[in-house]
């Protein structure tokens, strides 16, 4: 229990406090001695205690519960987590928008899927084309270096630029099948909110 210096009546702090005239309103609050102050303004480090005020003739007739006094990384975090409140709200508000049933989430999913899996089928027979023409450059330099014959410098430069092409679609397939895998759980995890969304609709 905090302990309160002696108080003098109301009427002689609010005569002390004002002067001559009594105060039209005055501030009670306890500071961290547990002295009880009082003062016709509350002082800015002290604005945020809990606050008792007085009307002129001392009757209470308004409280102010104490503020809770944020450091600034408390501060960067609240703001932090309103930030990441609002973008999901927005992103909830978008997909009640997009989509009117899981289902249609779903049949969207396997659409994207659908299409980055043509892809990939494109991209792997280019790539079984690819390899066939390197085989046949290889060939054509082993038959040449068995002859002792030197490698024609289109030759090389038609190897390199098809060993180039065949990397370029390897790479090309590992992203589609990435995009695949990312997919699936973008699709399943929004098909997983709109449904919590809709059951906890009214």
């Amino acid at each position: 229990m905090p302990r309160f210096a002696p108080a003098l009546p109301i009427g002689a702090i609010l005569l002390l406090v004002a002067g001559a005239a009594p105060a039209d309103r005055l501030y009670r609050w306890v500071d961290d001695t547990g002295v009880a102050r009082y003062s016709d303004r509350v002082p800015p480090d002290e604005a945020g205690r809990e606050q008792l005020i007085l009307d002129g003739h001392g009757i209470a007739v308004e409280q102010r519960e104490a503020q809770v006094v944020l450091t600034p990384a408390e501060q960067a975090a609240q703001r932090s987590a309103h930030a990441r409140a609002e973008a999901q709200a927005a992103q909830d508000a978008l997909l009640l928008s997009t989509y009117a049933s899981e289902a249609e989430v779903l049949a969207a999913r396997d659409a994207r899927l659908d299409d980055l899996r043509h892809l990939v089928e494109v991209a792997e027979q280019q790539q079984r084309n690819l390899r066939r023409v390197v085989e046949q450059h290889q060939a054509e330099a082993r038959r040449l270096t068995a002859q002792d014959q030197p490698l024609p410098a289109h030759l090389a430069q038609a190897l390199a630029q098809a060993r180039g092409e065949l990397e370029q679609r390897q790479h090309y397939i590992q992203r589609r099948r990435q995009e695949m895998a990312a997919a699936r759980v973008q699709f399943d995890a929004q098909a997983a909110r709109l449904r919590a969304l809709q059951a906890a609709a009214p």
